[in-house]
């Protein structure tokens, strides 16, 4: 976590999450590009809600996770895992992440019968 924390507080950090849009306006953009195609997606939702709620969803985190999985549906090969953790997943469940990310790989690998 140390080490998580340090990288954060970087100036390229700071910059880099400054420039990101927020993350409602993410939504919007990819209920806008439709289905996504026979592409691996894999989307981890929060399963624990906590005050970083987006303000546009006026705190409700069921219709967030609601959401996410209308954004994992976009894809026949799409599915949503929920984490125990809270916003910041990446810190709270790093495993979760990671083998989110080598499942997605291996999809793209073995991408099975066509």
């Amino acid at each position: 976590m140390e080490n998580a924390l340090r990288l954060k507080w970087q100036t390229q950090s700071l910059v880099g999450e400054g420039k990101e849009p927020q993350t409602w306006i993410n939504g919007e953009q990819a209920r806008a590009a439709g289905a996504l195609g026979d592409i691996p997606v894999i989307v981890l939702s929060a399963g624990i809600q906590d005050m970083e709620e987006d303000p546009k969803l006026d705190h409700n985190h069921v219709l967030k996770v609601e959401l996410q999985h209308q954004l994992a549906a976009l894809s026949p090969r799409g599915v949503q895992r929920i984490v125990n953790s809270g916003h910041r997943m990446h810190f709270d469940s790093p495993a979760s992440v990671v083998a989110a990310i080598q499942e997605v790989l291996e999809m793209v690998r073995n991408p099975g019968p066509q």
